[in-house]
């Protein structure tokens, strides 16, 4: 009776051991968001997420969901499968560690072949002023701002600058070359208002403190749509509607 009763109890330890070595599940990227970083608590995202950026600096990767986003850190080269841009991908493992203050998910494992293939990725449209108010909330999210203006237009692209843009209010935020060797890096900065398609991102360190929204390619800066003046043809249009809709109102008195 007493062997088995330390048999009982040595089966009981290894089993706490062996569960409590088991990573954290977390279901969603704004969960793993408010976990400890301690660089050693394992978690594991049991949700699909989506590949938005990757580069091969350091290996990383930005990955975001339905609810956040964040940074893959993968320094070591933990990820051997290889990914494209709209991938899905789901359980991975790591830490949580930061670096000049953005938040990362260092992987512990690779996570295998995509779930998903092909998924489109629509970015967050906010305005400058919800950037600088909420940045938190959007790093390493594909964002989109609207109608900004580069104040260096005319000047030349290079890796890591950092360049002033404005809405129409104006408020200033930054646009900066954080990814390497782009290929809008070298090309002169455009002087049209831009809406820009891009990945949130910050230093807390020199020589470049401060939060970030940078394109992937030059395809995410496009020209903004110029505003539809109230002319001849507003006018045309606006006449032919109210025409149109007086009529379908006779038709049904008749």
């Amino acid at each position: 009776m007493r062997n088995l009763s330390l048999l009982l109890t040595a089966s009981f330890l290894v089993l706490s051991v062996y569960v409590s070595g088991q990573p954290i599940s977390i279901s969603n990227l704004a969960a793993l968001r408010t976990q400890v970083v301690d660089g050693t608590t394992s978690y594991q995202l049991t949700g699909e997420v989506l590949l938005t950026f990757q580069q091969s600096y350091r290996n990383q990767k930005f990955i975001q969901d339905a609810t956040a986003a964040i940074l893959l850190d993968d320094n070591d080269g933990v990820i051997t499968t290889s990914y494209s841009i709209g991938d899905g991908i789901t359980g991975i493992t790591g830490v949580l560690t930061t670096y000049k203050g953005m938040l990362q998910f260092k992987p512990s494992a690779d996570p295998g072949s995509p779930t998903s293939t092909g998924n489109v990725i629509i970015p967050s449209v906010i305005t400058v002023s919800e950037f600088l108010a909420h940045f938190e909330d959007y790093e390493s999210q594909l964002i989109q701002i609207n109608n900004l203006t580069f104040t260096d237009a005319g000047s030349t692209f290079a890796n890591f600058g950092i360049y002033p843009v404005s809405d129409p209010a104006p408020v200033v935020m930054n646009f900066k070359a954080t990814f390497w060797n782009r290929d809008y890096i070298g090309t002169t900065i455009p002087s049209a208002q831009q809406d820009i398609v891009g990945v949130a991102n910050e230093r807390d360190s020199d020589p470049s403190p401060g939060i970030y929204i940078t394109a992937r390619n030059a395809a995410d800066m496009t020209d903004s749509p110029a505003p539809v003046p109230l002319g001849t043809t507003g006018i045309i249009v606006a006449v032919l509607l109210i025409s149109a809709v007086l009529v379908v109102r006779k038709t049904h008195l008749i």
